[in-house]
């Protein structure tokens, strides 16, 4: 079972400098701050060239998204959940709501 820093660390990034065009269609850079065991905050730049994902927070954030960990990493069995999140009120997004429909097209790159 993959793990959020695993996520973050390793897999997305290796899916991004794989596939940038995919990272680039993102068109934003998203923060996902990821609350919990094995949490921790990322910056996903969709906009870089190339795409790039950091440890830590950008200013430059077009979307914010806090999650827990338990949370995130069901999202990432079945990245349709994010929807049904938001919704409980367990997925919160600062910035460009729409920005944030894309957070599945994210998680799909490195699935």
């Amino acid at each position: 079972m993959t793990t959020t820093r695993e996520f973050f660390e390793q897999r997305l990034p290796q899916a991004v400098q794989r596939e940038p065009q995919r990272a680039r269609e993102l068109n934003g850079v998203f923060v996902i701050k990821v609350s919990g065991a094995d949490g921790g905050s990322w910056t996903i730049d969709g906009k870089s060239d190339p795409p790039t994902v950091a440890t830590g927070v950008s200013a430059a954030a077009d979307c914010t998204v806090e999650v827990a960990a338990a949370d995130f990493l069901a999202m990432l069995k079945d990245p349709q959940l994010g929807m049904q999140l938001f919704f409980q009120g367990r997925l919160t997004v600062q910035g460009n709501p729409l920005l944030a429909t894309r957070l599945q097209d994210l998680l799909a790159l490195a699935g």
